[in-house]
């Protein structure tokens, strides 16, 4: 193909649809919410997602942080509540899952649309499908969207294939994964093959949400890479969207406008 050609294909190709933007908002006290969630509004963000002790990958918040994060993002079915009672892994105990429970419970009253949550079996590490069923029909009956969060990452490779057709039966929305082992801090673009791979073992049927470090660098891959796939994705930041720790807005408003010039 000359160099003609090469300018004509470059020009017609269709820009990629802009994937919904989906800010983990570091939700540690009532005053910290209503900062991030305001400016998270005002940047354009589609979805949060709270998360109380984000030192610790994220845990449930507080009650008064959901209901002053719903008092100030209304857009629809944007609001997401991790479900989480402590960091650390992901085997729980009968009294932590009676947590998860009620605080699925505490979510829906103060106005959360979705919750996150995961939860893995001893001692292979593999979803713990009997407590996920059952938080997930707790969620259900509150009329709640469920994201299964990365727990999902923690799980052994071969068993994700059967994880994913799993969570499709049973009604999991959104899957929130890196494509890179828990624990592994290299971003999703360390492995966008895995993250090809889920979006075609999900068949449209689920929504891959990307995470784990995205970035304006990285950004533009992500978003190239995972369009044109079977199932529709997501892009879930945090640390890619800060300056000091502190969530800001021009961050924000620089990755939609890297965005809206991606073209395939």
């Amino acid at each position: 193909m000359d160099a003609v050609e090469t300018d004509i294909k470059i020009a017609l190709s269709p820009t990629v649809k802009m994937p919904e933007i989906e800010i983990c908002i570091d939700a540690r006290s009532p005053q910290k919410t209503e900062e991030e969630v305001s400016i998270a509004t005002l940047g354009g963000a589609d979805r949060i997602e709270l998360c109380d002790n984000m030192i610790h990958s994220g845990t449930t918040p507080q009650k008064e942080c959901i209901k002053i994060a719903r008092e100030l993002f209304t857009k629809p079915d944007g609001m997401i509540v991790m479900i989480r009672p402590r960091g650390g892994n992901f085997f729980f105990t009968q009294s932590e899952i009676d947590q998860m429970r009620k605080a699925i419970d505490v979510a829906a009253e103060f106005g959360a649309d979705g919750v996150a949550l995961g939860a893995l079996r001893r001692p292979e590490g593999d979803l713990c499908t009997e407590v996920i069923s059952e938080l997930i029909t707790n969620a259900h009956s509150a009329n709640l969207a469920v994201t299964l969060h990365r727990a999902f990452d923690a799980i052994p490779e071969k068993s994700k294939s059967k994880a994913i057709e799993w969570a499709r039966s049973i009604g999991v929305n959104r899957i929130l994964t890196s494509g890179t082992p828990w624990g592994i801090n290299d971003g999703p673009t360390h492995n966008l093959y895995n993250l090809k791979e889920l979006s075609i073992l999900a068949n449209g049927h689920i929504e891959i949400v990307a995470s784990g470090g995205i970035n304006l660098v990285c950004v533009k891959e992500i978003v190239t890479t995972l369009s044109n796939l079977p199932s529709p994705f997501s892009l879930h930041m945090f640390s890619g969207v800060r300056v000091k720790n502190s969530l800001d807005i021009n961050r924000i408003y620089q990755i939609r406008e890297k965005l809206t010039n991606v073209t395939l």
